[in-house]
């Protein structure tokens, strides 16, 4: 499973677009093939920062089949107006933690 973060900067007076426009995005996810499922947090101290978290099968669903579908058109067309700077994405993938390791607080 590949983790997909992307830092999403909003112009400060379409907030609330951003987010109506993100909702109703969540539909075009939905249905991506190999996307598991998706989520939008905005960050506490700057309201216009925004995370979006995605959970894909493969990396190859993301990178090549939805990057080259028409929703990934489709969520641009919606977000784009509002957003104060290009989209940062990036892919993580699980690394081995060892057993025994105690977390640290």
């Amino acid at each position: 499973m590949i983790v997909e973060v992307a830092r999403i900067d909003v112009k400060p007076d379409a907030i609330d677009a951003f987010v109506a426009a993100a909702a109703a995005g969540k539909k075009i996810f939905s249905e991506a093939e190999g996307c598991l499922s998706m989520e939008v947090r905005q960050c506490v101290e700057h309201p216009a920062s925004f995370r979006m978290i995605v959970l894909w099968r493969t990396l190859e669903d993301h990178t090549v089949t939805f990057r080259n579908s028409e929703g990934v058109k489709a969520w641009r067309a919606a977000i784009g107006p509002y957003l104060a700077a290009p989209v940062e994405v990036l892919n993580f993938d699980r690394v081995a933690v060892q057993a025994g390791t105690p977390l640290s607080h």
